[in-house]
C-alpha cells in the first residue's frame, strides 16, 4: 500500500470535516463496509497489497483522526501514553495482549487502542502503522518488538526530555 497516499487522504477528510466519510471508515472493517470505504482507499491500493490491511488503517483512522507527522508515534508509545491512567497491571496485560495478537485479535485490539487514544487527544502515526500492520506477521516479529521498545522505554524519554526542559528552565 501506498502508506504515503492513504494518510494524505484520511488527513484531508479529517481536514474538511467530513464526518460521513470518517463514518464509512470506521466500518471499512465489515465486509459491507468495506464497499462504502473504498471509494477513498482504492488508490493507496497497490497491486499484491492486503486490502484488509488498508481497510484497517483506514478504520483505526476513522476512531482516531489524530495523525502524528511530528513525533512518529507507533502503537507502543500510544498504549504507554494510555497506561498513565490506568493500573500498571492492567495496562501491561492489555499491551502484551495486543503483542501476542494474531490478526483477527489485533483488529479488536488496535480499534480498543484508537477509541481511547481519541478520547485523550492522542496522536498516532498512521504511515507507520500502515507498514507496521503490513509487516505484523513478520518471522522477525519486528514490529512487535519495536512496539514493546517503545512502551517500555516511553516512560525514560519523557523523563529525559522532562529533565532537559527543566535544566533549561523550560515547562
Amino acid at each position: 500500500m501506498s502508506a504515503e497516499t492513504l494518510v494524505k487522504t484520511l488527513n484531508d477528510l479529517a481536514c474538511r470535516e467530513d464526518r460521513a466519510a470518517l463514518a464509512r471508515l470506521r466500518r471499512a472493517l465489515d465486509p459491507d463496509g468495506i464497499v462504502g470505504a473504498y471509494r477513498y482507499l482504492h488508490a493507496s491500493v497497490e497491486q499484491g497489497d492486503r486490502l484488509e490491511d488498508v481497510a484497517l488503517v483506514a478504520a483505526l483512522f476513522g476512531h482516531n483522526p489524530l495523525h502524528d507527522y511530528s513525533e512518529r508515534t507507533s502503537i507502543g508509545s500510544a498504549c504507554a501514553m494510555l497506561a498513565r491512567d490506568e493500573s500498571e497491571d492492567a495496562a501491561e496485560r492489555r499491551f502484551n495482549r495486543l503483542l501476542s495478537a494474531d490478526r483477527d485479535g489485533l483488529v479488536v485490539d488496535l480499534v480498543g487502542v484508537a477509541k481511547r487514544a481519541d478520547r485523550k487527544g492522542i496522536h498516532i502515526d498512521y504511515e507507520l502503522l500502515a507498514h507496521h500492520i503490513r509487516d505484523w506477521a513478520s518471522d522477525d516479529r519486528h514490529v512487535q518488538l519495536a512496539w514493546a521498545k517503545d512502551y517500555y522505554g516511553h516512560d525514560s524519554k519523557s523523563k529525559k526530555k522532562a529533565d532537559t526542559n527543566a535544566k533549561e528552565g523550560k515547562q
